[in-house]
């Protein structure tokens, strides 16, 4: 009995992170732009479209997750293929990615305020369960990290203080973020859906 409840408390677990990271792909879905299906920004301001965009510097861990490699051959759209060289941002039909320094962010809500996501994969929590003679263990190898972009001002990693500043001019936004984090406390996980409610109420 004991041990069919901290497999429970594992499964539960499990499901959890499931949930999250399909909420993180339908976000991302509904933030992408919609005058193309995928395509490449260059640096210039070119943007090279197409039906299907594929690319290789992936993270193993998750193909979502892209990197900035300098390979050669990094994108194909429609069966060409581009350098990641002067790549600042990409779209495929799971999201819309934007480059800050070697990673290609995320984007989960698009707005005024475009709010931003990467995962640190490799990195392990462990969970340990035990009573007695039984134990359970569970490994996470997801971190999220959170970025915004206000307007012309660039990407920005999410730390309250930022975060405070950036919204200030919008009595909603600042409220709710007053109320979801009242203390600056940088040791704490930040939390995806108060972010995005943040966020959002600045967007409307």
């Amino acid at each position: 009995m004991k041990q069919q409840f901290y497999l429970s408390i594992l499964l539960c677990i499990t499901l959890f992170s499931c949930v999250k990271f399909k909420e993180y792909d339908d976000r991302a879905k509904d933030a992408r732009e919609t005058n193309y299906a995928s395509f490449v920004q260059t640096e210039d301001g070119k943007i090279i479209s197409g039906k299907t965009l594929k690319h290789k510097n992936y993270d193993p861990y998750d193909h979502n997750l892209v990197r900035v490699t300098g390979n050669p051959k990094a994108f194909s759209i429609d069966g060409t293929q581009h350098s990641d060289a002067d790549v600042i941002a990409f779209q495929d039909s799971k999201a819309y990615h934007k480059r800050f320094h070697d990673l290609y962010l995320i984007r989960l809500v698009k707005g005024k305020i475009n709010l931003y996501y990467f995962d640190v994969t490799g990195y392990n929590k462990n969970y340990t369960y035990s009573n007695g003679p039984t134990t359970v263990q569970s490994t996470n190898n997801r971190r999220s990290t959170y970025f915004f972009e206000k307007g012309n001002s660039g990407i920005t990693k999410i730390g309250l203080a930022e975060l405070r500043e950036a919204v200030k001019d919008n009595r909603s936004a600042l409220v709710k973020l007053n109320s979801a984090y009242s203390k600056d406390d940088y040791a704490r996980e930040l939390n995806i859906e108060k972010l995005v409610a943040v966020v959002q109420a600045y967007n409307k």
